[in-house]
């Protein structure tokens, strides 16, 4: 009895290994609205868009920013940021609050879930990384079309990773309008609601996770913890 539960788990864990080599490391396209248009969302408006769960967008849910969730974030991002870091910084605090208002009408509230992540995976209302990318890849462009993006501009999508030694893994990315630096933009490893990681995008390729230091240079910012992650085998 206890060969056959271990057999169980371990094929629902390659299951889930496979879902996310065939989600997460797919070919992307090169602009952000190329990407979400693969997931059948053109032209986001905060009135009305189409929020992604459930692995690789397989399950979504129409929700709004409109009245007083979309004042909210315009508020946190109307004052002119005086540089690219600081814009940075706000970016990554305006997508805890889009997923505080979209998750409750989507009802992914809980997404998330420490290390186990790969043990929480199936249970309705998670998110993966895909997921995650396409829904503040969304938000950015909303953001770009409000006029709220004065140091950066939105890039398609990033993929990293293999499935030896390395998770396949997707994020959301900025680019800065002047110099061109590139930012992973990633909401996957922490909870629901929590500020979004932002890291040189050549650092994130490299496997960064939430622990590891980033070089004393860069500007991006995130978490330097946060109350619970996702599994960072990424």
């Amino acid at each position: 009895m206890l060969r056959q539960a271990r057999l169980i788990t371990r094929l629902g864990v390659m299951s889930l290994a496979a879902g996310l080599t065939a989600a997460c490391g797919n070919h992307l396209p090169d602009t952000p609205a190329g990407y979400v248009a693969r997931y059948g969302i053109a032209d986001p408006a905060p009135a009305s868009f189409k929020y992604c769960f459930g692995h690789g967008c397989r399950e979504s849910a129409q929700v709004s920013l409109h009245g007083g969730p979309w004042r909210e974030i315009r508020d946190l991002l109307s004052e002119p940021a005086p540089d690219a870091a600081a814009e940075r910084r706000l970016l990554s605090r305006a997508v805890a609050v889009y997923e505080r208002h979209a998750s409750a009408q989507a009802g992914t509230q809980d997404d998330g879930g420490i290390d186990g992540w790969f043990v929480n995976g199936h249970r309705p209302g998670q998110l993966d990384c895909v997921d995650e990318a396409v829904n503040t890849t969304t938000f950015l462009l909303m953001l770009r079309e409000a006029g709220l993006l004065r140091w950066h501009d939105v890039a398609g999508p990033a993929v990293r990773g293999h499935l030896i030694g390395r998770w396949p893994h997707q994020t959301a990315v900025i680019v800065e309008r002047a110099g061109g630096g590139t930012y992973a933009l990633d909401s996957w490893f922490y909870e629901n609601a929590v500020p979004a990681a932002v890291v040189p995008l050549t650092v994130w390729r490299d496997g960064w996770s939430p622990g590891d230091p980033l070089p004393s240079a860069a500007a991006g910012p995130y978490p330097p913890s946060a109350a619970s992650t996702k599994s960072s085998r990424s």
